[in-house]
């Protein structure tokens, strides 16, 4: 078997294959920057703690922004609003170009998923906008 024909065959794979390891690759290569940092700044907390030396404000306010979620940064309700008109347009765009594409299946579906939870984040930056919630607090 030729090369040139093998490659012919193998190569409709391994563009998507290529296509969607390179996130996975940018994920992974984020998490192991993230755990190297947090382990430098760890190392240097306990070189000054043997020390005796006072540990400055600045590390400790590293430390806690380093260990919090992204889930505690803070939601507005105009942030929320914003989210939630993206995801309506983003839902209604792919019911619509899947309604054109296919108008027997039910692919059109799909874009209810976005549309909803667009429709659910308007729902909750009426709620908070009605309470006077300016941001939710990052920490308990």
């Amino acid at each position: 078997m030729d090369f040139g024909t093998t490659l012919k065959h193998i190569a409709p794979f391994l563009i998507p294959i290529l296509a969607l390891s390179i996130p996975i690759v940018a994920i992974i290569w984020s998490n192991r920057t993230r755990m190297h940092n947090a382990t430098l700044l760890h190392e240097t907390l306990r070189h000054l703690s043997e020390l005796g030396r006072p540990i400055p404000e600045s590390l400790l306010d590293e430390l806690n922004q380093l260990h919090a979620t992204n889930s505690a940064r803070n939601w507005t309700p105009r942030s929320s609003l914003r989210a939630g008109v993206i995801n309506i347009a983003v839902g209604a765009a792919l019911s619509l170009l899947f309604l054109v594409m296919q108008p027997n299946d039910w692919f059109w579906a799909i874009g209810m998923i976005p549309l909803f939870i667009g429709i659910g984040l308007l729902v909750i930056s009426r709620s908070d906008s009605k309470l006077g919630l300016n941001a939710v607090p990052p920490y308990p």
